[in-house]
């Protein structure tokens, strides 16, 4: 006993000269300060926000599932409904959304582990908004410094680390999500921290995934990506594949049969209880519409992703591991996504549905900043960097026009604030007439950013050898 408390000693003793050194202290702090700064920045406008802006869109359901599981003790919404109960919390009816399996058994049609997340906060406050939106950026702001930590455990230097996180959460969506209740801040925090620890898994990390199809049983599509570190694959001989981590299968299959379970339970079907949506995948409509369309696109609301294609390229010849995590997470749910009638995602900011893959993008992202030609790059990165700061801070300062769309300024507040006289939307598609034309130029601006990037990361490649030669050689 007295060996293995030793043992146990020394691994402490260890890990605290490790972590606690003179100068991980002072970066520790110096990330502290400034996230909290944010926090408490963004924590200022959630009480203006609330006034200013009702729930819209998944949020009263999320409400409404708490409410019910606090008050009937019961995700089954027919108690919710019937009595109305909401309307004395919110003050105001809305639809519930809901699967009517049968009389008497109404159950929704979001993930649970959200609103299970916040329901306590309904025995504290009888309307608990604002406790609900405080938690929401607690969760964005561990985010952020999980995205600090992933950047510096991908060799990033401290301030390029510390920079990138500050420009995604300050960048729509997630800038206006830390004010709203949906889930896609949480999933996208167990999706970033399951990728630090991704071969090397903790209790927390696996939990997390654990729970990702809980807060949306989409997030299913991650599970091969996550799970390929538990197995040494024989790809020439499949039957000799070995397992060579049991305990987090355990968990995560224990999850997905339990999910499984409540479906069945719930709804009748092992799946989910979410109505089918029409597909547009002839159409082709959401998988350009994500990142293009006028009112919806993420480019036009956050110009700053256009570089990630160019990041993506770089990424690729620098670090391969991280590259296809990337491509992996982002390209499955954009296409999960854009082949659905609601990828746009009704009411909400634009790229609300695909958030989660956002701070994804974060080593693309940082790839720019450090491209030779390094200064060119960073104005460039700085001139998309200016108008995407401008719209998330008029879609926090005007909240009313993250709503309804047909109202939100995107890309014209630009040519207005800096007196251009011509219009940027006209090389943006409309959702209703996506021609080839503007399609194609897109594609090809994104295809030619990759490879411009795969070039200068080659071309990096080079150089750096050439100067190591140098310095062997005058080493000599």
């Amino acid at each position: 006993m007295s060996i293995k408390l030793n043992k146990i000693s020394k691994k402490l003793k260890n890990f605290t000269k490790k972590v606690f050194t003179l100068r991980n202290l002072k970066n520790w702090l110096i990330v502290l300060i400034i996230f909290s700064a944010i926090f408490a920045i963004i924590n200022k406008f959630n009480n203006n926000y609330a006034k200013a802006i009702p729930l819209i869109g998944d949020e009263p359901s999320y409400m409404a599932i708490a409410d019910s599981l606090t008050t009937f003790k019961t995700f089954n919404l027919y108690q919710e409904q019937k009595t109305e109960h909401y309307v004395g919390k919110f003050f105001y009816h809305f639809d519930l959304h809901m699967v009517n399996v049968a009389p008497g058994q109404a159950y929704p049609k979001h993930g649970l582990a959200w609103p299970i997340l916040f329901s306590p906060f309904f025995y504290l406050a009888n309307n608990p908004r604002l406790l609900i939106m405080a938690l929401q950026n607690v969760i964005v702001s561990l985010l952020a410094v999980n995205l600090f930590l992933w950047l510096k455990e991908n060799k990033y230097s401290f301030w390029l680390a510390l920079f990138i996180p500050g420009v995604l959460i300050f960048a729509l969506p997630i800038a206006v999500q830390a004010h709203m209740i949906f889930s896609e801040p949480l999933a996208a925090l167990f999706t970033i921290y399951g990728l630090r620890k991704w071969d090397k898994p903790n209790v927390f990390s696996v939990l997390g995934i654990a729970i990702l199809p809980w807060v949306h049983i989409k997030y299913l599509a991650f599970y091969p990506l996550f799970i390929y570190p538990y197995f040494k694959f024989d790809f020439r001989h499949l039957l000799k594949t070995k397992i060579v981590k049991i305990w987090p299968l355990i968990i995560i299959g224990a999850s997905v049969i339990g999910l499984a379970i409540f479906n069945h339970y719930a709804y009748g079907t092992i799946f989910s209880g979410q109505e089918k949506s029409s597909s547009f995948f002839n159409s082709y409509q959401g998988l350009l519409g994500i990142l293009i369309n006028r009112e919806d696109g993420l480019l036009t609301s956050a110009p700053i992703y256009l570089l990630s294609f160019l990041g993506l390229g770089a990424l690729f010849f620098k670090n391969r591991k991280t590259f296809y995590q990337v491509v992996y997470c982002v390209g499955v749910l954009w296409f999960i996504t854009g082949i659905f009638e609601s990828w746009s995602g009704g009411q909400g900011p634009s790229g609300r549905m695909i958030l989660v893959t956002l701070p994804i993008l974060a080593p693309a992202l940082a790839e720019v900043m450090v491209l030779p030609f390094k200064w060119i790059f960073r104005g460039i990165f700085a001139l998309l960097w200016v108008p995407t700061l401008i719209l998330a801070v008029n879609g926090i300062w005007r909240p009313v026009t993250t709503i309804n769309k047909p109202l939100y300024p995107n890309l014209n507040i630009i040519p207005q604030l800096m007196g251009w006289k011509f219009d940027l939307e006209k090389y943006f598609p409309d959702v209703h007439k996506l021609g080839w034309n503007l399609n194609l130029m897109w594609l090809l601006i994104f295809i030619g950013l990759f490879i411009l990037g795969l070039v200068l990361a080659k071309y990096r490649k080079q150089a750096e050898k050439i100067y190591e030669a140098i310095d062997y050689n005058s080493g000599l």
